[in-house]
Formats: C-alpha cells, sequence, structure tokens
C-alpha cells in the first residue's frame, strides 16, 4: 500500500482505535493496520443508548425534584401564613395587656427574658419570706 499522497484525508489513527476496540483493527499481509467501521459505528450507537437512557434518568429525576421544590414552596407559604396569624394575635394580646407592640422576630427574645426575671425575682421572694 505504499500511497504517497500529498492530499489530508480525514479518517482514524488505526493504533488509536486499536487500543480502545481492537476488533475494528487488523493487520494485512503487509504488515499495514486497517480499520474497519463497523465495530467502531456499533460502539457509537452503544454508547449513545447508554447516554440516551442516563439522559431519561435525570430527567425523571428533575420532574421529581421540581414537584419537591413545589411542594416545599407551597408549605413555606403556609407556614408563613400561620407566622402571620400567631403574630397578629400576638399583638392583639399584646394591646389588650397594654404591653409594646411585639414583632414575630423579638418574640423568643421576649420570652427568654421573662422566663430569666422571673426565675430572678424567685429566690428574692424566697429570701423575704424568710425574714
Amino acid at each position: 500500500m505504499g500511497i504517497h499522497d500529498s492530499q489530508e484525508h480525514v479518517g482514524f489513527v488505526a493504533q488509536e482505535v486499536q487500543k480502545v476496540i481492537p476488533e475494528a483493527v487488523s493487520t494485512n499481509d503487509k504488515g499495514y493496520l486497517l480499520v474497519n467501521n463497523d465495530p467502531i459505528l456499533w460502539s457509537m450507537l452503544n454508547a449513545i443508548k447508554e447516554q440516551q437512557k442516563e439522559i431519561a434518568a435525570l430527567r425523571s429525576r428533575e420532574q421529581s425534584e421540581n414537584k419537591d421544590v413545589e411542594a416545599l414552596k407551597q408549605e413555606n407559604a403556609q407556614l408563613r401564613q400561620k407566622l402571620e396569624a400567631v403574630a397578629t394575635q400576638l399583638q392583639k394580646i399584646s394591646n389588650q395587656v397594654g404591653a409594646s407592640p411585639a414583632k414575630p422576630e423579638n418574640v423568643a427574645t421576649t420570652t427568654r427574658s421573662q422566663s430569666s426575671a422571673a426565675a430572678s425575682e424567685a429566690p428574692a421572694r424566697k429570701s423575704q419570706a424568710l425574714h
């Protein structure tokens, strides 16, 4: 096959193909490597099929995760409504008692400070009762 050609050719490098798909490469009687495209095409077809399966699995997973996100958004909206209702009720109670208006983010702090004030007053009452 002593081909002497100055034109550019497009194709596979037999040595590279032989590393990946050895059944696609054979040697002729002069020792030249020959590439058979059929095994390459079948390998490519199988790879495409595998990719399509992976794509379908990823799309299914994405749809499932989108449903989960939507459910979480709805739950979050419901929890916000409940929080607003509790804050409104707390505001009404604060107004009835005559206390300063409470904001939802300050409720936990107010409750903690009231609990610690009550706890510090308890020993003082005990010592007054003993005297």
